[in-house]
């Protein structure tokens, strides 16, 4: 398959040229292609590289993509490609929007220990574990390895919640739920229907209890509230009117 990607990033320089019409779209389809791969072939590699550079040096929309083109071939340099597709979340963003706008043109909300929401932002060459530490330090949370905290998304298949991994890019996770999705439904998947990104305890180190922040022991207190709720602690009324009369405080 190198030589169709190969061909796919020549007709792709080919569209951005400036001598055809509609050239952005051209320029957000190679937005959406180069967090996936690069061209394995050095010489395109190059051209590419030279093209996106002499786009910069203009003014415009087709500049502003460029410049957006150019840091997402970087990223994608650094830190690999993908393994999959392009989610529907990542392709509505880069058509129907202007990624130029932000850093990261893509988000997606994440459900706390609490029942509340925190949004997320991440580009397509993100990974779980930037994500997750991007969120712990907006809620004022020790880093995971610390905090023992871990991102999991839920599992059309089993109804549960999956555990995602830090080495995992966001966009393939987010494409392997939709891929279930369909799976399950056969097909037949409303625009409404999301993934559900969770932040849920996955250990917790006692000898580091000290070192906890004022949000960690909220949020343990919220999952004790849980378990109790779902039964899966025994309680006596005497400690339940205990318990009752902590969270209160």
């Amino acid at each position: 398959h190198e030589f169709l990607r190969n061909e796919v990033y020549a007709q792709l320089i080919k569209l951005t040229s400036g001598s055809m019409p509609f050239s952005i779209q051209g320029w957000k389809l190679l937005a959406m292609a180069i967090p996936l791969f690069v061209p394995t072939q050095y010489s395109l590699l190059w051209l590419l590289k030279k093209h996106i550079a002499r786009w910069c040096m203009k003014t415009g929309d087709e500049s502003n993509m460029a410049e957006y083109c150019q840091c997402a071939l970087e990223r994608v340099l650094r830190v690999g490609g993908r393994e999959a597709g392009p989610s529907r979340l990542e392709t509505t963003s880069v058509l129907t929007r202007d990624p130029t706008s932000t850093k990261f043109p893509h988000s997606i909300s994440v459900r706390l220990p609490n029942g509340q929401y925190q949004v997320v932002e991440f580009d397509g060459s993100t990974e779980i574990g930037q994500c997750l530490s991007s969120l712990c330090l907006k809620l004022g949370i020790r880093p995971a390895l610390l905090s023992g905290y871990a991102l999991y998304i839920d599992d059309p298949t089993t109804k549960g919640l999956q555990l995602l991994k830090g080495k995992q890019k966001l966009c393939d996770c987010l494409y392997e739920w939709e891929v279930r999705q369909r799976d399950v439904l056969r097909g037949r998947v409303s625009a409404d229907c999301n993934a559900t990104l969770s932040l849920r305890m996955r250990h917790y180190w006692r000898h580091l209890i000290c070192n906890e922040t004022a949000m960690e022991r909220s949020f343990l207190v919220w999952r004790m509230a849980e378990e109790l709720v779902c039964g899966r602690i025994p309680t006596s009324p005497q400690l339940a009117e205990q318990l009752a009369a902590l969270y209160a405080q």
